[in-house]
């Protein structure tokens, strides 16, 4: 039972329509899923990633249009580096910054928790050229969350049976622990950090291919079974966005 790397980062973004420009045109990362925030569904959350949408190349946006911008502060994960393609090598994330007061909670969770490898006292390998990084600052405030800050970050749990496990072992870390959630392209669990970031564990499968073909990706909104009969409504609550073709 190891993690085998990061899944996805998640942020809050403020202008849906800027989101999608930036992401495809000027990063040119490919628009693998329109969906929406199932927690929230006149929101929408949209997944970037490599050609495939392959765990590990994810960033993941809710739009949240005019809100308030938000205030990078302690409890949260700070800054996500991506690293774009050498050789063979997939785009993928390289590296996560999260901020934390109590530098030995956190060592102790990412260690001891997650058996994550510390290669330096901030620095911890997630899997290979994957790393996350504490910014120890007991002094910070408080996050203000909104537009502009990740809100979590995502590690690959592997299968069903093994997210089952970690969840098992994040409750008798003492954690608090959501239930196992059904995110229809992969199932999760969501826990917080000890400084209060939050962390999900999701599995691999079954993927993005679930409801539109590889080739296809990203070409229309999709809606998990629960939420298909309110398309409608659905439709009609989302800010109009142009999606490139």
């Amino acid at each position: 039972m190891t993690i085998s790397g990061f899944h996805h980062v998640t942020a809050i973004a403020g202008d849906a329509q800027q989101n999608v420009d930036f992401y495809t045109q000027s990063v040119g990362l490919r628009l693998v899923k329109r969906t929406v925030n199932y927690d929230d569904p006149g929101t929408h959350h949209f997944y970037y990633g490599d050609a495939h949408g392959s765990p590990g190349s994810l960033v993941t946006f809710f739009p949240w249009g005019t809100q308030r911008k938000g205030t990078g502060g302690i409890n949260v994960a700070q800054a996500v580096s991506l690293q774009g393609r050498e050789s063979s090598r997939p785009f993928r994330i390289a590296r996560v910054t999260i901020l934390e007061s109590n530098l030995e909670a956190s060592v102790r969770l990412l260690t001891e928790t997650l058996s994550l490898e510390q290669i330096t006292p901030t620095s911890f390998r997630v899997a290979d050229d994957q790393y996350i990084e504490i910014q120890h600052d007991p002094t910070a405030p408080p996050v203000k969350m909104g537009a502009g800050l990740l809100h979590h970050v995502a590690f690959r749990a592997g299968t069903e049976e093994s997210l089952r496990s970690w969840r098992e072992r994040l409750v008798a870390a003492g954690l608090r622990v959501s239930a196992i959630r059904d995110r229809y392209y992969f199932h999760s669990v969501y826990f917080k950090h000890p400084g209060g970031t939050l962390f999900e564990l999701a599995t691999d499968a079954p993927g993005f291919a679930i409801d539109e073909p590889e080739n296809a990706l990203g070409t229309r909104l999709c809606l998990p079974p629960w939420l298909e009969p309110h398309r409608e409504e659905i439709a009609t609550r989302l800010t109009p966005v142009q999606f490139p073709t």
